[in-house]
């Protein structure tokens, strides 16, 4: 038997809410837009923007985090799952980052 962890730390800016839902739990996906580092064949460093997707569930955490809009700063920590595990929508593929830690500038623990 083996276990598999994708722990995903991801720091950036919310580009749009993609969508919402109760099934089966209370849930908001989002996508972030993250700057990732690659280099070149030449050895030269090279920065390429992609979106992650993140999830958050349940009815408390959404109203939590009710200042998230286009536009926010964010800072998540979570887990990297299939959809299937998370949202019941047949329309929603791939990999999600389901938040456990979500924080914005400023946030103090």
């Amino acid at each position: 038997m083996t276990i598999n962890v994708s722990h995903r730390i991801i720091g950036g800016i919310v580009v749009s809410i993609d969508g919402s839902g109760s099934d089966p739990l209370p849930w908001l996906l989002f996508k972030v837009l993250v700057q990732g580092a690659t280099w070149d064949r030449t050895g030269k460093r090279a920065y390429v923007p992609f979106k992650e997707r993140v999830i958050v569930q349940g009815e408390a955490n959404i109203k939590a985090l009710s200042w998230i809009t286009q536009g926010a700063e964010v800072l998540i920590t979570g887990v990297g799952l299939p959809a299937f595990c998370v949202v019941n929508d047949r329309e929603i593929k791939g990999q999600l980052t389901l938040a456990q830690t979500v924080q914005r500038p400023g946030d103090r623990e």
